[in-house]
């Protein structure tokens, strides 16, 4: 067993979790430190850790977990999880990034829906209306902006 390991193993058994997984982290042994970071509490440091294992959506959950939301839907963004980060996007309140995110994993009905469900019809007509396949939705959400018009 190496020193590392050796001091990363003590520090566990006497029950200094964080600086447990701050050295199985060194030694790259990456499960470990998760494990270690999470019996600390050290959410941040375990989600750092399972980006370095590539478990993008652990890391989100972690983040999330420690209050971090903007950061878990920005990692997913980063790492090309759209769906979910215009999830968290959308539950932050953030809409553009929503739309933005929905655009990217080419679902353009739910991007509309995100402009819709904050009844901006208009936006989600033009949306669509780039989509020839929706053409007739976007004709719907243009009826829409116009019945909200004022009458003159």
């Amino acid at each position: 067993m190496s020193s590392l390991l050796f001091r990363a193993w003590s520090a566990a058994k006497r029950g200094d979790f964080a600086q447990a997984g701050q050295l199985y982290r060194s030694a790259g042994k990456l499960d470990a430190a998760v494990e270690m970071f999470l019996r600390a509490g050290e959410l941040r440091a375990a989600a750092a850790a399972e980006v370095e294992m590539g478990k993008v959506f652990d890391a989100a959950k972690h983040l999330c977990e420690a209050g971090d939301r903007i950061e878990a839907a920005d990692l997913l963004r980063d790492n090309r999880r759209y769906l979910q980060a215009a999830q968290l996007y959308v539950e932050l309140g953030h809409l553009s990034q929503a739309v933005a995110m929905a655009l990217e994993a080419d679902k353009p009905l739910l991007a509309a829906q995100y402009l819709e469900s904050k009844e901006k019809f208009y936006e989600a007509g033009k949306l669509l209306a780039a989509h020839e396949e929706h053409v007739g939705k976007a004709m719907l959400y243009f009826e829409r902006a116009l019945l909200g018009f004022p009458d003159t």
